[in-house]
Formats: structure tokens, C-alpha cells, sequence
């Protein structure tokens, strides 16, 4: 699918439509169909800032001064719609006609505001519009609600299945930890570039960023719990001494949390008092830099590298099994893995810089 396009993100929608996203192009499967929709800005998605200025960051590889407008991720939600992340804008709520691919509805969910005083609050409300990674819970909080996670917190927004339910706003922009880790770096107080996420199993959200692994109180506080309404029940520094650079996050059956690193390898917070085990390419992993985390229908995990394909762990038999290009993949070099949550057959999603395949073994 998609062959020779570096695909950044895959998700499924609850309809099964399939949807992805390359850094200029929204594509759109829906059911039944052999060829692709597609979208991008000049069918109403978002145009956003594309320079911006960070006393803190403008101007280094992380967090470049100019900034061009990509999409950067998606998660599916009802049959025909998703959510699509970007760099430059946060976010859109793209509604489709899931027949004739037909755009019904775009909500951009920008941050805009006129120049002020006030250059830090400025800069401040920038660091928020970049997106990372993005999850859905249909029968979560607020009828429906999808957790992006970006340069500096997670935002959320609300009503994916219609009316909010009375919230005051279906957009809550942001949340995240403020502490100090044990990195020793001139910013390791500084929370930010979250892109793991995962819900837990009693509908809290776990988010990853550089310094911590935090769980938000979300779906504990009730049916009319917003983001802003949450508190954040633990946090903590998974890599001790090191940037913990979260790129990907699992939650499994027993409330347990995988922790994918890009460039420290794979840890397991067990779920009696969030202990870290842990993995490196000195024992089984194929290499430290580790893109996504999934837990598939039969409880394997399945964690995406950079230039080494995939691993899958079984660990109930302790069992790894390697996928690369050389047994099928399209390329090497992975961006993130998906795990279909709305089918009822078992659908792993990989996608990498040169296209994106399914996984629908055991």
C-alpha cells in the first residue's frame, strides 16, 4: 500500500476505513475500495504558522526557526473521520463522505492570536503547534475524544461522535507534567515532544516525552472529565541519568506499560508499582532507536526501529520474532506501528519510508 511513500502514520477508522499520512498528503481508504482518496491543504486543511521564535530552542535541529506545514500523523475515529496532525498548526478534525470520498466537515485547530506585550506567552502558545502523535477513545470521556500529543504537552479534542455533551469547549489545549528528571541537561525540567500515548485500562491516558512517562487522570474522573479536569496520578524517569526520548508507548491487559526509546532501547513498567525492566540491542533488540509501540489482539507487543524493521515479543514465551525487508517489509527504516482497534480480526500496521504493509497472522 502506498508503495515508495514515506508514510508517517497509519490508522483505521471505525467503519474500517484506513487512513495515512505522508508529510503533503492525507490518503483515505474506505472499505471495498482499490485506490486511495487524498487530501491536502487546498481541500481546507490547516495553514498555520511557519516561522516562529523560542528563547529556548529557535534555531536547533529539534525545533527549527522555519517550520514548513507537513502532516506529521492521523487517528481514525468514526466511520469516515480522523483526526490529522502537522507541523505548523496542531491539528484538523477531517470528516469525509465514505463513499464518494467527499469533504463534509474541517475543523482546523489552530492556535491564533494577535501580537501582544507579552513575548513570552507568544512563544509559549507556538510550542504547541506541532503534533507527534495522536490516539482516539470513542467510548472514552465527552463522547469521544482524541489525545495529540506534540512539541509541549498533549492537547485534546472532544465530541468525536457528535455533541459534547455541554463541555465548554470541544478543544482543550494543554497538559503535561512539569518536574525535573535526572538527565543533568540544562532543560531537564522542561516536559515536551510527547509522542507516546496509550490509554490505560480504566481510561486514563499514559503520554512519553523526552524526560518522563506521566498517566493524566482522564477516564477515572467520569463521563464529563476534560483534559484540563485531569491530575497527573505518577510520572516517571524510565532511563535514569539519560533523556528518556519516548517514542512510543503500550499499555497491556494487566495495566503495564511498554516503553519504546529512540536511542535508549525498551523498558516495561510493570503494572505492581511501575518497576522497569529492561532491553537493548546488546541483549535482543535489533537496535536502540525504537519508532512506535502496539499490543496486538493476542497481548505481543510489536515495537518499530530505525533501519532494522520490526521486533515482536511474545512475553508470555519470551519469545522475539524479527520482520525486515528481507522478509517482506517495504522498507527497513519504520516510522510507527498501528494495531487495528476497531476490527475484529487481528490487523497490524506498519509504516515505513517506503510504504506501508499489514500484518493479519497470528
Amino acid at each position: 500500500m502506498l508503495a515508495g511513500v514515506n508514510v508517517a502514520d497509519v490508522s483505521t477508522d471505525q467503519g474500517g476505513g484506513i487512513w495515512a499520512v505522508s508529510d503533503s498528503i492525507v490518503y483515505y481508504l474506505p472499505p471495498g475500495a482499490t485506490q486511495p482518496f487524498t487530501y491536502d491543504q487546498s481541500k481546507g486543511l490547516a495553514r498555520g504558522w511557519r516561522t516562529w521564535q523560542d528563547p529556548y530552542f529557535n534555531g536547533t535541529p529539534e525545533k527549527p526557526a522555519t517550520l514548513p506545514l507537513t502532516f506529521s500523523s492521523v487517528a481514525g475515529a468514526t466511520a469516515g473521520q480522523a483526526v490529522v496532525g502537522n507541523i505548523g498548526a496542531i491539528a484538523d478534525r477531517l470528516l469525509v463522505d465514505p463513499n464518494t470520498g467527499a469533504v463534509q466537515r474541517v475543523e482546523n485547530l489552530a492556535i491564533t492570536h494577535t501580537t501582544t506585550t507579552d513575548d513570552f506567552y507568544e512563544d509559549h502558545l507556538v510550542r504547541v503547534i506541532a503534533t507527534h502523535k495522536i490516539i482516539t477513545a470513542l467510548d472514552g470521556n465527552l463522547n469521544g475524544t482524541a489525545y495529540i500529543g506534540g512539541w509541549h504537552g498533549f492537547t485534546a479534542l472532544h465530541g468525536l461522535k457528535g455533541d459534547c455533551g455541554g463541555c465548554t469547549s470541544d478543544f482543550e489545549e494543554h497538559q503535561h507534567y512539569y518536574g525535573c528528571d535526572s538527565s543533568g541537561e540544562q532543560f531537564g525540567c522542561w516536559d515536551g515532544d510527547v509522542w507516546g500515548l496509550a490509554m490505560s485500562p480504566t481510561g486514563d491516558v499514559w503520554a512519553g516525552d523526552r524526560h518522563f512517562v506521566q498517566l493524566l487522570s482522564q477516564g477515572s474522573l467520569g463521563p464529563n472529565g476534560g483534559l484540563m479536569d485531569g491530575s497527573f496520578v505518577t510520572h516517571v524517569d524510565v532511563f535514569p541519568g539519560l533523556r528518556d526520548e519516548v517514542h512510543g508507548l503500550a499499555v497491556d491487559a494487566a495495566g503495564g506499560v511498554w516503553v519504546a526509546s529512540d536511542g535508549n532501547g525498551l523498558a516495561y513498567l510493570t503494572p505492581d508499582g511501575l518497576t522497569p525492566m529492561y532491553w537493548s540491542a546488546a541483549t535482543t533488540l535489533p537496535k536502540n532507536h525504537l519508532h512506535g509501540a502496539a499490543i496486538d489482539r493476542g497481548g505481543d507487543l510489536w515495537i518499530g526501529t530505525d533501519g532494522a524493521g520490526v521486533a515482536r515479543y511474545n512475553a508470555t514465551d519470551d519469545r522475539w520474532t524479527y520482520y525486515t525487508a528481507a522478509s517482506g517489509l517495504p522498507d527497513d527504516s519504520v516510522n510507527t506501528v498501528y494495531v487495528d482497534q476497531f476490527a475484529p480480526a487481528h490487523r497490524v500496521f506498519i509504516a515505513t519510508h517506503k510504504g506501508v504493509t499489514v500484518y493479519e497472522g497470528q
